[in-house]
């Protein structure tokens, strides 16, 4: 039996195919894209807006004596440095499977940085400087004295075997960044990392690795610029890569899509003179 609903489908379908063969051949497949991109659009799930989610602030404070980089975070200015807090998903701000948290201080020579990793199965295979320890598990700091936006951005990773790549990001294009000469850019960081657990070995469980780093503020902070003083600014963001048993992107400030070179995202810390822990 014909009904009025059926006899409605009929009469547009019958108007679309007459409408449809009259296109020209060549603009077909552009229809047909453009209602493809229409239907994945219409149902994709709805994404974050960078606008909603505020980018985080962190303190950095003066260190109370000396500074061994041994990558056991022991000495009385770390244990009284504020941490930056359990890092999110990056993508969907959701919780890791496995936890990470980064500390700072600072003093006349040097930004000091620390990670804190929990991980189940610790994987650095890499050990040559500047590898491409992205592909591995790894930490990252971004920073920059100045806009990252305008003027680029310093990346560091550290991989559990404390393999250390350092570049300058002179700007992002599209979703790529594009770096000076790797072997054009080298800074002296100290840094050391201890492992907690058997590295490169899955048969076992391991629990958690840290870093720790020293970098010379005569080689990050521009020579244009006066000494670091009291309530300076800079844009800075810290990162991890997980791959085992599952790869997890876990950020401090978000990113809010599946990468890191998002510096509009970049959170800020604050150099304070005040020892830590006041």
């Amino acid at each position: 039996m014909e009904t009025p609903l059926r006899s409605c489908s009929v009469f547009v379908m019958r108007v679309v195919r007459h409408w449809y063969k009259n296109i020209p051949v060549g603009a077909r497949w552009t229809l047909v894209w453009m209602l493809v991109g229409f239907v994945i659009t219409s149902f994709a799930p709805p994404q974050t807006s960078q606008q909603a989610v505020s980018t985080p602030t962190y303190t950095v404070q003066h260190t109370r004596g000396s500074m061994t980089i041994d990558g056991i975070l022991n000495e009385e200015s770390w244990l009284k440095a504020a941490s930056t807090g359990n890092f999110v998903l990056t993508d969907s701000l959701g919780k890791p499977q496995s936890s990470t948290n980064a500390k700072a201080l600072w003093d006349s020579l040097n930004l000091y940085i620390a990670f804190e990793c929990a991980d189940s199965d610790i994987i650095g295979r890499m050990t040559r400087r500047d590898a491409k320890l992205w592909e591995e598990e790894v930490i990252e700091v971004f920073f920059a004295p100045a806009s990252p936006e305008k003027f680029g951005y310093t990346e560091i990773e550290i991989s559990p075997a404390n393999a250390v790549l350092d570049l300058y990001v002179r700007e992002v294009r599209g979703f790529m960044p594009v770096a000076l000469p790797y072997n054009t850019y080298t800074l002296n960081i100290r840094s050391a990392t201890q492992i907690r657990g058997t590295i490169n070995n899955s048969t076992d469980k391991d629990t958690s690795w840290t870093v720790e780093m020293a970098l010379p503020l005569a080689d990050i902070q521009p020579v244009n610029l006066p000494p670091i003083a009291d309530g300076d600014k800079w844009r800075m963001n810290f990162y991890r890569i997980d791959r085992f048993p599952t790869k997890e992107l876990s950020a401090w400030s978000p990113t809010l899509v599946n990468r890191f070179h998002v510096p509009t995202r970049f959170g800020e810390i604050v150099f304070s003179m005040k020892l830590v822990g006041e």
